[in-house]
């Protein structure tokens, strides 16, 4: 996959693929993707289906994402310094409790859209963890010659909850109702923190660290301004979460108001994007090489936003279920790349910290969400989504003018190989 032999791979694999500390990371990151994204399709369809507001549909994807903005940065200068490990446990406590709840709430008929909204945003703020500490946790325990092929295993199977997470979601909500999805929130949460409960890992995160946190985030701004790569990657990142990911909120509007789709036909037809990034995945994983990393994270950026496009003008439901699966292989080139290039791109003393600021750049999506659902009333769901695929391919456009290191080249490279070649060479 990343230019590894593959001979030296096989001997080489167990130190981590067989750890036990990588299959428990690896499992909470695998269940609680597949509730974020059960819960991301059941919350749209149930909530267009009480208020017929596409406004208010997007914003039930909004405010799980606007934690990200709001406590991103301080939640990856916290990591540097905390035990990763607890932080994840008391996490997923916290989440079982709360989905509880919500099934009580939904049996007994009492529950409300403002209660979704909560646990939206809850959610959200669970979400934080993942970036700087769930996977800052797989480059405690993955040999550091491995790292990136450990992260595409988890990508690709992050992608892989892509089509269960709706397709279950639908499923249950079609046939069980609320309860018996939030009941399966509760579950899969449990059986999370008891993965955790079964290994022992050693205390993560600089806990002996005494410096302010704003100092710690101040010093990681610093960082950033000196790394051209990792800034352009950043940059792409705000393009993707302003512009491409707020597209998911609108399938389950554009499935029930223009094909007439119930809640299980919703959840297929979201599930072909999920399809299509677990083939992303597993193309990434076997054809991507180093050299070409920052072009596999541009061009999946920019095929996500074109074929979105494609998907909104689509007349039928089996050609929007076709492109939404080309999206997919866009959105899986896109987020296979991301991480492994942030990690790749910075040192261990402030990776914490960069992934925090991945996590902000991430939780910009609020926006994109927002603007999107208020399109979408206006305008309508299709025209909305296929105006701001187009914002979003100028967007792109202008990120890669401003930093060219984003398809793998230095700025004025070309320049400076001509510069030198005009300069005189001194005898001797």
């Amino acid at each position: 996959m990343w230019g590894l032999d593959p001979a030296a791979f096989r001997r080489s694999r167990n130190p981590w693929l067989t750890d036990r500390r990588f299959v428990a990371i690896f499992v909470v990151g695998t269940l609680t993707s597949v509730v974020r994204w059960l819960e991301m399709l059941v919350f749209g369809v149930y909530v267009f289906a009480e208020t017929r507001s596409a406004t208010i549909t997007a914003a039930m994807t909004l405010l799980r994402v606007l934690p990200l903005a709001l406590f991103g940065a301080f939640g990856g200068a916290v990591a540097d310094r905390v035990d990763r490990r607890l932080v994840m446990q008391w996490g997923l406590v916290a989440m079982c409790v709360l989905s509880v709840g919500l099934a009580v709430l939904a049996w007994s008929g009492r529950i409300e859209v403002w209660h979704l909204g909560v646990a939206a945003f809850l959610g959200g703020t669970f979400w934080i963890t993942d970036f700087p500490i769930r996977r800052a946790l797989i480059g405690d325990v993955v040999p550091g010659a491995f790292l990136g092929r450990a992260m595409g295993v988890d990508t690709l199977a992050n992608n892989g909850t892509r089509i269960l997470g709706p397709l279950l979601g639908g499923t249950l909500l079609a046939t069980v109702g609320l309860a018996g999805v939030f009941v399966l929130s509760a579950v899969l949460h449990a059986m999370c923190w008891i993965a955790f409960q079964m290994v022992r890992f050693p205390s993560s995160g600089a806990a002996a660290r005494t410096d302010n946190v704003w100092r710690s985030i101040a010093e990681g701004m610093r960082y950033l301004r000196g790394n051209r790569r990792l800034a352009g990657v950043l940059a792409m990142t705000v393009v993707f979460n302003l512009w491409a990911f707020p597209v998911v909120a609108m399938i389950p509007v554009i499935g029930e108001e223009s094909f007439r789709l119930g809640p299980s036909a919703v959840g297929i037809l979201a599930s072909t994007e999920g399809a299509g990034a677990l083939i992303g995945s597993i193309l990434v994983t076997i054809l991507a090489r180093p050299a070409n990393f920052m072009r596999i994270y541009f061009w999946g950026c920019v095929v996500y936003l074109a074929l979105s496009m494609a998907f909104a003008a689509s007349p039928f439901p089996w050609l929007a279920g076709t492109m939404l699966f080309v999206v997919g292989v866009g959105g899986a080139f896109y987020a296979a790349m991301q991480t492994t290039l942030v990690i790749t791109s910075t040192p261990a003393a402030v990776r914490g910290r960069m992934m925090g600021v991945l996590s902000v750049c991430i939780g910009t999506g609020p926006l994109g969400f927002y603007h999107v659902g208020a399109l979408a009333d206006w305008i309508g769901a299709r025209d909305a989504v296929a105006l701001i695929g187009l914002e979003g391919l100028v967007a792109a456009i202008v990120v890669s003018l401003l930093w060219p290191e984003i398809h793998g080249r230095r700025p004025g490279a070309a320049r400076l190989r001509r510069q030198d070649r005009r300069r005189p060479r001194r005898a001797g």
